[in-house]
């Protein structure tokens, strides 16, 4: 079981960074502004003022920025924007320990898939994906993103289900599965296996997404999950919505999960566009795949 972290409260502080640098400064400004708008106190960090990754030379930098928002008593919160795939080569210059000596909500959308399955394997934290909160504003959210998103950095109980009837996805195989929720983006996930971050599918609910749009490369990462054994290690499999070859997804996994007898969901909302889940990485959830309803089992963490 991963270790929960403190839920916010008004006032609490937050820090913004960009671990891969931003395109535009002005995503940076749409995060303080939605952070000020949640009565939270935002922290633009160094990192948010570097354009995407260049030199390896910065790396280091980008990665200190991490880490020093961990190790800063002050900071409750980190929020990641602007993440893409180079995130992973910053894994070795990550303070995985000082993460969990000094645990605090991680935050990020699922192109940072390789912080939160490094925070999820190796600090042994619970993180939460989020839309990318610099290029979507509190104001243009819909309500069941910000209610959300809301919840679970406030820590409100979670009456209603992450994923419900109503947002259209499709039941590949029925059943019902309890597990921690883990995964990421397809690519993400493959890469990392053979590495120190290779997740834990083991009595897990995997979940995956990708934007590829070639089917052949798709079709060659789920095979190479399946060969790797995620399929047959996890309870459940959530799929994303896989936008830009949905279809071949939907007979990919048909051809390659489902004779692992599990239960599958196809086409929520993982992101990286609005609308958008918030979810919780390294939480116990419940997915009751006949029904297609997600539900978080823990319970909240008092303040």
């Amino acid at each position: 079981m991963l270790q929960a972290v403190q839920p916010l409260k008004s006032g609490d502080t937050v820090a913004i960074v960009a671990p891969c640098g931003l395109n535009e400064s002005a995503q940076a400004e749409v995060a303080a502004r939605t952070a000020s708008e949640m009565h939270l106190v935002p922290v633009v960090f160094p990192s948010c003022r570097k354009r995407p990754i260049q030199a390896t030379f910065e790396d280091t930098a980008r990665a200190d920025d991490l880490n020093h928002a961990f190790f800063d008593a002050g900071i409750r919160a980190i929020w990641a924007i602007g993440c893409n795939e180079s995130a992973f080569r910053l894994m070795q210059k990550l303070r995985f320990r000082t993460a969990a000596m000094h645990p605090k909500l991680f935050c990020g959308p699922i192109s940072a898939s390789p912080l939160h399955m490094a925070y999820n394997s190796l600090s042994g934290l619970t993180t939460i994906q989020t839309p990318d909160l610099g290029k979507i504003a509190w104001s243009e959210m819909e309500l069941h993103t910000k209610t959300l998103l809301s919840d679970m950095l406030f820590g409100t109980e979670w009456p209603d289900p992450l994923c419900s009837q109503e947002q259209a996805m499709t039941t590949l195989a029925k059943g019902v599965c309890e597990g921690e929720l883990i995964g990421g983006t397809l690519e993400s996930v493959c890469a990392t296996l053979g590495t120190p971050y290779e997740i834990k599918a083991k009595d897990c609910i995997l979940m995956l997404d990708s934007l590829e749009d070639s089917p052949e490369r798709v079709n060659r990462m789920l095979v190479q999950l399946k060969h790797a054994g995620k399929f047959e290690d996890c309870s459940g499999v959530l799929l994303g919505k896989f936008a830009r070859c949905s279809s071949a997804a939907v007979s990919f996994a048909q051809d390659l999960i489902l004779d692992e007898g599990k239960p599958v969901l196809f086409g929520a909302s993982l992101g990286p566009d609005a609308p958008c889940l918030s979810v919780p990485l390294g939480k116990a959830v419940h997915m009751d795949a006949s029904s297609r309803v997600l539900k978080i089992l823990s319970s909240r963490v008092s303040n």
